[in-house]
C-alpha cells in the first residue's frame, strides 16, 4: 500500500533522517493553506522553519513538536461543578 506524497514517513532503519518538508507538505498535514504558513512565518508564530536561499523548509520533528505544544488538554473536569 503506497503513501500519500504529503504524508510524513519515517525512513527505514539505516536510511538516514527524514527529508525536510516543503510548505505545501506541511499545509496538507496541518490542513491549513500555504498562505497561512507564510503569514505565521511573518508573524513569528507556527512551526520552526529553515530558509535555504529562497526556499522554506520544515523539519518534521519541529512540526510535530509545535502541534504537541498547541494541544489543549481539557481533562476530566465536571462541567456541573
Amino acid at each position: 500500500m503506497g503513501h500519500s506524497p504529503f504524508t510524513p514517513k519515517t525512513p527505514p532503519a539505516g536510511e538516514g533522517p527524514r527529508p525536510l518538508a516543503t510548505p505545501r507538505e506541511v499545509s496538507v498535514y496541518l490542513q491549513k493553506p500555504v498562505k497561512t504558513l507564510a503569514q505565521w512565518r511573518y508573524l513569528g508564530i507556527g512551526p520552526a522553519y529553515t530558509r535555504q536561499g529562497r526556499d522554506v523548509r520544515y523539519d518534521w520533528e519541529d512540526v510535530f513538536a509545535w502541534v504537541r505544544g498547541t494541544r489543549i488538554d481539557t481533562g476530566d473536569t465536571d462541567p456541573a461543578a
